[in-house]
């Protein structure tokens, strides 16, 4: 689901420090190529679903924390 970027279920606060991650872990903007790099994320990094991983998909992410 959007802004679930580790797979586990839930958009929460490690969602957000995992995405962070997925900017910068060598494997490119484009969400088809999120399972690359040095932090393999699942879809849901793309929380915006533009189809690229960007610093807006960490606002994205905020947006969707479950309480």
């Amino acid at each position: 689901s959007p802004g679930d970027a580790d797979g586990d279920g839930s958009v929460a606060a490690p969602d957000l420090v995992w995405a962070e991650g997925e900017l910068f872990d060598g494997d490119g903007q484009e969400a088809a190529d999120v399972a690359g790099g040095s932090i393999p994320s699942t879809r849901g990094v793309d929380a915006n679903d533009d189809g690229f991983v960007t610093a807006a998909d960490l606002i994205g992410i905020v947006l969707r924390l479950e309480p």
